[in-house]
């Protein structure tokens, strides 16, 4: 029932559009859908190249991921935003783990990595150099709107869209992530 009730509110947040069938398809198509997650270990954090892992500990996960479409230069400077959402993974003691990959067109990966190098972000900020995670995963939508994730324990998706501006998309974040974590301990 909560399933229907999150599948409904977020096609209602879309219904503006009018593809509204193709996004209610394209939605219905990626909610219970398992992501394979590359192996991406290249990241900058805290201004540093570095090699990370994603965490097997992990009760539920958001990813976020920023491909070719992302004017980086120009947002970049705006990831501040997200500072709520990893604040509350910090309060999780890491039961909830948001990933950040950016996809670069090839041209543009060495500006991408100066910039993250100088925003200096607490974060960690995946490169996907190569754009695996969108050929792994080929039933996600081109539209950015669908790029924002919440993952199960078992990769499985079970929200989609950005929580960021948007009070009550974070709340059902919250409360699923909450819900996650219990089933998981």
């Amino acid at each position: 029932m909560f399933r229907l009730v999150v599948l409904l509110s977020l096609l209602l947040a879309f219904s503006v559009s009018c593809n509204n069938r193709n996004i209610r398809k394209e939605l219905a198509q990626m909610m219970n859908s398992e992501i394979k997650i590359p192996h991406l270990h290249h990241a900058i954090f805290n201004g540093k190249d570095t090699v990370m892992h994603f965490s097997n500990e992990t009760s539920v996960r958001m990813i976020a991921i920023f491909d070719s479409t992302f004017c980086a230069s120009c947002h970049l400077p705006n990831m501040k935003v997200w500072n709520e959402v990893i604040s509350y993974s910090k309060a999780t003691d890491s039961k909830f783990e948001p990933i950040f990959i950016f996809s670069p067109k090839q041209e543009e990966i060495v500006s991408l990595k100066q910039s993250l190098r100088e925003n200096m972000f607490e974060w960690p900020f995946f490169i996907d150099e190569n754009g695996d995670f969108l050929k792994n995963n080929p039933f996600i939508p081109q539209d950015s709107r669908f790029h924002t994730f919440l993952l199960n324990s078992e990769n499985k998706i079970i929200l989609v869209g950005s929580p960021i501006n948007n009070e009550d998309l974070w709340s059902m974040y919250k409360e699923q992530i909450q819900i996650q974590i219990q089933i998981n301990q």
